[in-house]
């Protein structure tokens, strides 16, 4: 009976999951013309492909200000500024 009620309780789990999760709830698509002072810092993973880590502000045309635990350790070649 246990066994029967632990299997319920797991397909219940991830019938519960939907199957396109959103991170940002009521957001909407933007230009890079209405928030010009944003960076976006993108990481190279191993396969080749970039995605973005964190966010940054731009402080002026060579500097853009980030939290340090999104770089610390990383080569900066691994790293795209968008």
């Amino acid at each position: 009976m246990r066994v029967l009620i632990f299997l319920a309780l797991c397909i219940a789990a991830v019938v519960a999951v939907p199957s396109n999760p959103q991170r940002i709830v009521g957001g909407s698509a933007t230009t890079i013309d209405r928030y010009p002072s944003i960076a976006s810092l993108l990481y190279n993973w191993y396969w080749g492909s970039y995605s973005q880590t964190c966010g940054g502000s731009i402080l002026n045309n060579r500097a853009v200000l980030t939290a340090a635990h999104c770089t610390i350790g990383d080569a900066p070649n691994r790293w795209r500024i968008r």
